[in-house]
């Protein structure tokens, strides 16, 4: 009922589009509205709302952690590698939510077409080449959100790195560069609801444990190296298939609880299962127990290309750092 009503709400605010299909998050829900006629831009965009089905008595503040991630969202200047809040907006509550809400908040984004979660499934197939210049670009939108304030995302997983295919949107160039017709995922980090939530008395555990450093399960972040752990589980899974613990992540999640994943990040085995030997040594250091031992984003997105151009010709560095000087263009420009 509460998704119906929802739709009923967007249909009312955008006229020209229809809510096509809705996920759930933590406390959010986001629907992908799609245009009636084919000549409205854009075709499809998002929109992210609260979600009343989790406010329970005595729970969390929810209104108050969507607030915070809304605030701290629309404070990241554009990057190609960060999801953009496109704008807040405020509608009327619908009748039976209006005990709960003043005004329901709309927060709009761009659509994407996946999120990793779906080539870590095996239902989108990426070449080793895609894949390493996906984990590039992860690294490459860390930096901007850590050059930017926050201390770290909190949140990395599959579900939260965003793809956009650029061959529906552009008309690519043939080769082998980057975006190219043979190359063509852009990867987008997505959703703070978590990020800095350990700065305001939130904990360090909100996140999904298959991705926890050892030292937020003592609830201890460490700026920056607390997410290297979890992109180390990331390119673990997109490059084989598996968690670094040695399965399927969620039948992992599914058996082990909180002191089993501690035990494993402490000292467990690493089950790397992939190529070349130089990536996989950046990743073994990426989960590396001790965070002082762990790459920074920055030294991991340099390796990064370092693999791509001497494994497969690939120089993509150029092309993240042309990306950067546009964003800081933009940054500069909107504070003019």
């Amino acid at each position: 009922m509460i998704v119906e009503t929802h739709e009923s709400r967007l249909r009312e605010h955008w006229p020209a589009y229809e809510p096509t299909r809705h996920i759930e998050g933590t406390y959010g829900l986001v629907f992908v509205l799609e245009a009636k006629e084919s000549n409205v831009s854009p075709q499809r965009f998002c929109v992210k709302t609260l979600n009343p089905a989790k406010l329970k008595p005595g729970g969390r503040d929810l209104k108050r952690l969507f607030e915070r991630e809304m605030r701290l969202w629309l404070s990241i200047p554009p990057h190609y590698q960060v999801l953009p809040a496109l704008g807040l907006e405020f509608a009327p509550p619908p009748t039976d939510l209006a005990g709960e809400f003043e005004v329901l908040p709309l927060v709009r984004m761009p659509f994407c077409d996946a999120n990793l979660s779906a080539c870590v499934r095996g239902e989108i197939t990426m070449s080793p080449v895609d894949c390493v210049t996906t984990l590039a670009q992860i690294c490459s939108g860390l930096q901007w959100l850590y050059e930017h304030g926050l201390q770290g995302h909190g949140d990395l997983k599959p579900d939260n790195i965003l793809l956009s295919d650029l061959r529906q949107r552009f008309a690519l160039p043939d080769g082998d560069g980057f975006p190219s017709k043979a190359h063509y995922w852009q990867a987008r980090i997505a959703d703070l609801g978590w990020a800095d939530i350990w700065t305001q008395g939130g904990g360090t555990y909100h996140a999904w444990r298959p991705y926890l450093a050892p030292e937020r399960f003592r609830n201890t972040v460490v700026p920056g190296a607390s997410d290297i752990f979890a992109i180390g589980v990331i390119a673990c899974e997109l490059l084989s298939g598996r968690h670094a613990a040695g399965d399927v992540t969620e039948v992992l999640a599914k058996k082990w609880d909180a002191r089993k994943w501690e035990a494993w990040t402490t000292s467990g085995p690493r089950h790397l299962d992939f190529g070349p030997a130089s990536l996989r040594d950046l990743v073994d250091r990426a989960l590396a127990p001790d965070p002082s031992a762990r790459p920074s984003a920055s030294d991991l997105k340099s390796a990064r290309c370092d693999i791509l151009q001497q494994e497969h010709e690939l120089n993509l560095a150029p092309q993240l750092s042309v990306q950067d000087d546009q964003a800081h263009g933009w940054d500069v420009a909107s504070h003019g």
